[in-house]
Parts: C-alpha cells; structure tokens; sequence
C-alpha cells in the first residue's frame, strides 16, 4: 500500500495519519457522550477550551510561515535578483 511512497517519508506519514484517525475518533466519541449524557456542559467547555487552545496555537506558530532569513536572502547567496520593469 505505502510503496509509492518515499522510504523516508513513510514513518512520518503514517504517524500523521494515525494521529488524525485518532483525533476524529476522540471527537466524534466525545460529541457522542456529550449528545446522550443529561450532565453535557463539562464535555462542551472540554472541547471549547481545546479549540481555543488549538487556535491559539495556530496564531502563534502560523501555518506554513515562512523563515525571516528566506525574505532577506539576496545576491550574496546566490539567488537571483528580481528585476522590475
């Protein structure tokens, strides 16, 4: 199944996906408790603050940010200079 993967590749890809089967498992078992329990709020502020927490880690950590040094990279390392008309 993983063989068109690259070698290197495979570990770190299969982990992420286990990780993401995993936490959708957990939401939906979590949103099936809280659905059928009379005592449902602890289960929303769990999940409320979890997703707090998860925004607030993607706003400090960025998704996709690039590094500073690749903004400032010039001539002097060999990349060429972008000409303007």
């Amino acid at each position: 199944m993983t063989n068109f993967i690259q070698p290197r590749l495979r570990r770190p890809l299969l982990l992420a996906l286990t990780g993401a089967i995993f936490a959708v498992a957990f939401v939906g078992l979590s949103a099936a408790i809280a659905v059928r329990s009379s005592f449902w709020w602890p289960s929303a502020v769990m999940i409320g603050i979890t997703l707090l927490g998860y925004l607030f880690g993607l706003s400090n950590y960025g998704v996709g940010a690039q590094d500073p040094a690749d903004e400032e990279a010039g001539a002097e390392d060999g990349a060429p200079v972008p000409v303007s008309p």
